[in-house]
């Protein structure tokens, strides 16, 4: 899908709802204030990303956190760290056979195989029906897509039924860490599309392990800056069609990359912005709430559509329906996008089916039915924390109309 480029809005689509001078929707802006970025560029407090570490610990409920340069380098990190400490003959990670592939990445860049565990698509959590823990794992993930999806007791129960604990990490890249998950480490991004974009990094939380591979925050960092306030300017609705056309932006891609170059560092800039926006997250997340709640109806009333149930309401990131068929979502994607609504599909496959992944996969996985269900089926709506009632009402109207289509 990143290479894919769709035509303008249809006359009479965005302008039919007063939107004239809009290019389109975005699937997820950057929801941060401009003058907190260059306010956070221009500080002096180079201590606020070892305090914004201790904020996130203490939303956690775990005692340490390591900053990175970005998500998967604090996985690949955390994942080679676990590996040691479990043996030469544990050299697989269990994963959700359908998330990020960044993910897949940050286990290869670590060495491990992937065992891949199946979504249920009507859940967004893991298929543990037959689960059992092989001592070949050096770890388990378990991801929350969109929201809180994954049931993070269950999976930490799965894991300890073998006799052998086996270390639990929460991706919460697409959430925000809730405090005492039962999970050994918690995972976080702030790249661009999450729920606290910081122009990228990542977090590890956890134990003494996430002290160990800490690195002190680092000066610089103005390009990243730089590009954060483009695509905070470029990421709204007049603009989002040129944020498309920017190839090292990278937007929309999804690749696969097990030998990229690792970001250990985070920048102090970063801290210091997370410390002026932290105090907004709430409200923002009860914002997007507020948008997926809206558009719920336009999707339970599509014949054939379904929503999946997620474990909390707030803090969406994006808001999933699920189509009737692969043609009926490209279909409605499609249509979606020549009405000015770039909804997605996310990820174009899921990661059993990664081009040039098979030799990173475990020897024996389930299939991941669930998985490939939602690689072909998912369709995401856009659910900024900035749409006004009008805005919510074009989205839902847009998604009406290429449903019926579909």
């Amino acid at each position: 899908m990143s290479g894919h480029r769709e035509s303008g809005p249809r006359a009479g689509g965005l302008a039919a709802f007063g939107f004239g001078a809009l290019r389109a929707i975005p699937p997820a802006a950057v929801a941060l204030r401009p003058r907190a970025v260059v306010a956070a560029v221009a500080g002096a407090d180079d201590d606020a990303a070892r305090r914004f570490g201790r904020r996130l610990c203490a939303d956690a409920g775990l005692p340490h956190a390591a900053l990175f340069g970005d998500g998967r380098s604090a996985l690949a990190a955390l994942l080679a760290a676990l590996a040691r400490e479990a043996g030469p003959d544990a050299d697989e990670v269990l994963v959700p056979a359908y998330t990020c592939w960044s993910v897949a990445s940050a286990a290869a860049r670590a060495g491990l195989k992937l065992r891949l565990a199946d979504v249920d698509p009507e859940t967004l959590d893991l298929a543990l029906d037959d689960f059992r823990p092989s001592p070949r794992l050096a770890a388990a993930i378990g991801g929350h897509l969109f929201g809180r999806s994954l049931d993070v007791a269950r999976l930490a129960a799965a894991l300890r039924s073998g006799g052998r604990g086996v270390p639990l990490i929460e991706d919460a890249a697409q959430t925000w860490p809730a405090p005492r998950s039962g999970a050994d480490f918690v995972l976080l991004s702030f790249a661009r599309g999450k729920l606290f974009p910081l122009g990228g990094g990542g977090a590890v939380l956890g134990g003494e392990l996430a002290a160990a591979i800490d690195a002190p925050a680092r000066g610089g960092g103005w390009r990243r800056a730089a590009l954060l306030l483009a695509e905070i300017a470029l990421g709204r609705p007049p603009f989002f069609g040129a944020l498309q056309r920017v190839p090292f932006l990278g937007v929309g891609a999804t690749v696969f990359d097990p030998q990229f170059a690792p970001r250990r560092r985070f920048h102090n800039w970063q801290g210091r912005l997370a410390l002026r926006e932290l105090e907004r997250l709430p409200e923002l997340r009860r914002a997007r709430g507020d948008v997926a709640r809206a558009l719920r109806p336009y999707v339970e009333a599509a014949p054939g559509w379904r929503v999946p149930r997620l474990r909390e309401e707030d803090g969406w990131l994006r808001f999933p329906a699920l189509a009737p068929s692969r043609a009926a979502r490209d279909r409605a994607l499609a249509s979606m996008r020549r009405n000015g609504v770039w909804a997605s599909a996310m990820y174009p496959a899921c990661l059993a089916d990664i081009p040039g992944v098979q030799p990173w996969l475990a020897a024996e996985f389930a299939p991941p039915t669930g998985a490939r269900a939602l690689a072909d089926r998912l369709l995401t709506l856009p659910v900024s924390p900035g749409f006004s009632p009008r805005a919510v009402a074009f989205v839902g109207e847009a998604f009406r109309r290429a449903a019926k289509e579909a």
